[in-house]
C-alpha cells in the first residue's frame, strides 16, 4: 500500500484498524518529514475536521513518523 492512496479519513481509519502490524517511516531529514506532515494536514483540511477526525489524523501521523508524543 502506498501512503498516497490514503486519501480519505475512512481509508486512514481502515488502515489504522488493520489486523497486521505494519511499520512505515517517512524517511529523509527532519524538514522533509515536516513538509510531508504539512501536506497530509492540508490534504485532509485538518482545521475543518471534527475532533474525532483530527484524532484519527494525529494517530496516523504518530504511527507513520514515529512521533510518540
Amino acid at each position: 500500500m502506498n501512503l498516497k492512496d490514503l486519501t480519505t479519513i475512512e481509508l486512514i481509519e481502515s488502515f489504522l484498524g488493520g489486523t497486521q502490524n505494519v511499520i512505515f517511516e517517512v524517511g529523509g531529514s527532519k524538514d522533509e518529514r515536516y513538509r510531508w506532515i504539512e501536506e497530509v494536514l492540508k490534504q485532509h483540511q485538518y482545521r475543518r475536521l471534527s475532533k474525532r477526525q483530527r484524532g484519527v489524523i494525529r494517530h496516523f501521523l504518530q504511527l507513520i513518523t514515529y512521533d510518540n508524543k
